[in-house]
């Protein structure tokens, strides 16, 4: 199995969960885009 990046298909989207009241807690966004940059900021490979 080779193992590689990028395809012509179309990505999978996974749906919001509009209705949790966490979705609009701001305390709770700002954890979870903390949360996001810590892996990005140290993965770097989209950029």
């Amino acid at each position: 199995m080779t193992v590689r990046e990028g395809s012509l298909e179309a990505p999978t989207r996974h749906p919001l969960d509009w209705r949790n009241p966490e979705f609009f807690d701001e305390v709770a966004q700002n954890r979870e885009l903390a949360r996001v940059f810590d892996i990005c900021h140290g993965c770097r490979r989209c950029v």
